[in-house]
């Protein structure tokens, strides 16, 4: 059955080879492809018909009639197989019954390959499915054209011109379809693209224009045209200023098109926001419009309203540089404000202080009221300070703790000790009132002072100044407080002052001489599951072998920028020791604030995470609240950097201030430690206990764990057990010891 259907098909071939020749060749003969349509087509068949016909009867009629040296097949096959365009005829059951030596050369096909075979399996499945609608179009009596983009052999696109032709029996019936596919000429291609481009710039969402060198409009998108609430082609020839306004053209516009017309790309930020509306920010991109031999006509304009993305970048960028608690600028802003007035001092020989503010008796209130009563009259302190801002002009800072810091510039010294007197002052006569009870406070104030004139011959940085007013203030403290001091190089107190406290030369003599010791404390799960592990912690011993306390240590590194360093020494040698330590061993990492941000120590980390690849999963590392915030970006990165290599992430200090909740969700971390200021009162605090309680459930909800520090009796444990607390730390749980390794010293 399957050999007499094709036979047949064969005959209905034979019968219609010259009128299919006819139309193929037809369709060839116009440069842009095959265009003819269904009238067309048919038109040819009849006239083939009539001419056949009449052959036949003229030569009945000629007593030596012309022979062709060619039989008609021949002839036909000759003509089809010199044609430019890919051919090949198929019937209507997609069976392929001719092709011609261009299509077979395409594909890399012999007539074997393909006549008598279905489409699909001659120019491909996918592409056959892609073209099935239009041919199915022509087998229904309706001549189509396709242009698509391909690619040669070599690689190189061009645009491939596709007709789709009915193909007609005698009797007009359509019994097939002639495909042939032809690569468009350039101009084509110039057409296709420009359409494209055009659709690109009526679809995008930026305003695009053309501006020339009269600041008139030479071509509007429909974006920045609907933004005027016109259409494109009533700005076609407007001038630029009456468009967005002569104030904003004659501030901005001008200066900036001049430059484009110069030849200079530009890009920028402007601010649109009017008042009483709502905020626009936009992105302007401007790029020079040549034409001819690279004359400038004009400017290229792209418009992009970035409001959404500015307000939150400035929202990113006025939390890292504010202190959540108190609402004035954090250390990180400070640092980078006297940066600022070091350059002016040394360009234009201006002068500037630095006053720092310790509070005396501040512990008093935390110890009697909590640290809830604490947090309040730090945000009294702050509020009062900044009342220099409107006076003085002045920067205010929270440096960590009860410190202040006030910065003012174009100020002498006698300006700057009236200022310290005026916060002593402020601050001895306020009255702090809590739950009935009310508290006074003092302080102590340090002033360093910065001459520009004198600041050529001796370099300053930032850090000398925090450092000078810190020996002022502390002196000012140890004398009795509620005094203010200027820091005096020559003053024999400072200087003793200096010698005494150290805390940098004895960091940095560490550092030198590799003599920082490891010690460990304990954390011991509390849940049930008794899982423990322990937290390095860093210790430098005195000369008399007894180890210093940490905290002025590590307020002396922080100041001074030595904690990356700190903290590489601290990685490099607990992996070497883990290596050789217990497998069961685990332990968690504290990582400070500056070496958060510093994308050199998280390279290095990471490289050094590489090195032992199966040390990682035994590893935790603990990120402070503070460097996640003032870093965000970066603090994000590692985390995840951290994670994926298979180490644990604690938040450490979590609930300090009560300010963490609003990042929480924006970090992926394991664990988090409730900060010690918290826990120490859960005993015997109901409001700690409620508080305890929250931050459980939220981490729960989560799937976070929850480590308590200061955990110091057993009353409290038993508290934090109920409350669903998971870990336990403190010298209840084990005090911290020494960490030695055999054959590690």
């Amino acid at each position: 059955m399957a050999r007499a259907g094709n036979k047949h098909k064969r005959e209905i071939l034979s019968q219609r080879k010259v009128m299919g020749a006819v139309a193929d060749l037809h369709s060839l003969s116009n440069a842009s492809g095959l265009k003819q349509d269904e009238s067309e087509a048919k038109s040819d068949h009849d006239g083939c018909a009539a001419f056949e016909e009449s052959a036949h009867t003229n030569a009945a009629s000629v007593a030596d009639p012309l022979v062709p040296p060619l039989d008609a097949n021949t002839r036909r096959d000759a003509i089809i197989d010199a044609s430019p365009a890919s051919t090949l005829l198929c019937d209507r059951d997609y069976i392929v019954w001719e092709a011609n030596a261009k299509f077979l050369d395409d594909f890399c096909l012999t007539k074997d390959d393909v006549i008598g075979h279905p489409i699909a399996a001659a120019i491909g499945k996918k592409i056959f499915e892609r073209r099935k609608p239009s041919i199915d179009q022509a087998l229904s009596g309706e001549s189509t054209r396709l242009l698509e983009w391909q690619t040669d052999r070599s690689g190189a696109r061009f645009i491939l011109d596709i007709s789709h032709v009915p193909l007609r029996d005698r009797n007009g019936e359509i019994v097939g379809t002639i495909i042939s596919a032809i690569k468009a000429s350039e101009q084509q291609e110039l057409k296709q693209r420009l359409s494209m481009y055009r659709e690109v710039l009526r679809q995008t969402t930026d305003r695009v224009g053309v501006i020339g060198t009269d600041y008139r409009y030479r071509f509007c998108n429909d974006a920045n045209a609907a933004y005027h609430q016109r259409r494109p082609e009533d700005i076609i020839g407007c001038h630029l200023g009456d468009m967005i306004g002569w104030d904003l053209f004659e501030k901005h516009g001008q200066e900036k098109y001049d430059r484009c017309f110069a030849g200079e790309s530009l890009e920028f930020d402007l601010d649109l926001t009017k008042e009483g509306q709502a905020p626009e920010i936009v992105n302007v991109r401007m790029y020079p419009y040549r034409e001819g031999e690279d004359e400038i006509t004009g400017a290229v304009v792209t418009i992009r309203d970035i409001t959404g993305s500015a307000l939150m970048a400035k929202e990113m960028r006025r939390r890292a540089r504010e202190d959540a608690l108190t609402g004035v600028y954090n250390r990180y802003a400070l640092q980078e404000r006297l940066e600022e007035l070091l350059a002016n001092a040394s360009q234009k020989g201006e002068c500037a202080a630095l006053l720092t503010i310790d509070l005396d008796n501040f512990k008093v209130v935390n110890d009697l009221a909590g640290h809830a009563a604490g947090d309040a009259l730090l945000c009294q302190i702050g509020e009062m300070l900044k009342a220099f801002k409107v006076s003085h002009g002045a920067m205010v800072a929270r440096l960590g703790g009860d410190e202040f810091a006030l910065v003012v510039s174009c100020l002498g010294e006698c300006g700057a000790k009236e200022i310290g007197r005026q916060i002593v002052s402020n601050i001895q006569t306020m009255r702090f009132d809590w739950g009935g009870s009310v508290f006074t406070v003092d302080a102590s104030v340090g002033i360093a002072f910065l001459d520009g004139k004198n600041i050529g011959a001796n370099p300053v940085a930032p850090g000398d100044l925090m450092k000078w007013a810190d020996q002022a203030c502390l002196l000012a403290k140890e004398t009795g407080g509620g005094r203010t001091l200027v820091f005096e190089p020559g003053n024999r107190e400072m200087a003793a002052r200096q010698a005494h406290v150290g805390n940098l030369k004895v960091l940095q003599q560490a550092l030198d001489e590799n003599a920082f010791c490891l010690f460990t404390m304990p954390i011991e799960a509390i849940d049930g599951s008794a899982r423990v592990y322990h937290e390095v912690l860093l210790r430098v011993a005195g000369q008399d072998g007894q180890m210093l306390p940490p905290a002025p240590l590590i307020v002396a590194a922080e100041r001074h920028g030595l904690m990356p360093k700190i903290d590489r020494w601290v990685i490099c040698n607990v992996l070497q020791r883990l290596r050789a330590a217990p497998e069961d061993l685990r332990l968690s990492v504290n990582l400070s604030g500056q070496s958060v941000g510093d994308p050199a120590f998280k390279d290095l980390l990471l490289e050094k995470l590489g090195q032992y690849p199966n040390l990682a999963s035994r590893l935790s590392f603990e990120i402070t609240e503070t460097a996640t915030v003032r870093s965000m970006a970066t603090a994000q990165a590692l985390i995840r950097a951290l994670r994926n290599r298979g180490c644990g992430v604690i938040l450490d200090d979590f609930g300090a201030g009560l300010s963490s909740f609003a990042y929480l969700r924006q970090f992926e971390i394991d664990c988090l430690k409730i900060d010690g200021s918290i826990i120490g009162d859960v005993a015997s605090d109901e409001v700690q206990r409620t508080i305890v309680a929250g931050i459980v459930a939220v981490a729960n909800k989560l799937g976070i764990e929850v480590t308590a520090e200061f955990v110091e009796d057993r009353e409290t444990m038993d508290i934090l057990r109920e409350l669903d607390v998971t870990f336990a730390q403190g010298y209840f749980v084990g005090k911290p010891v020494e960490w030695i390794v055999p054959g590690i010293t």
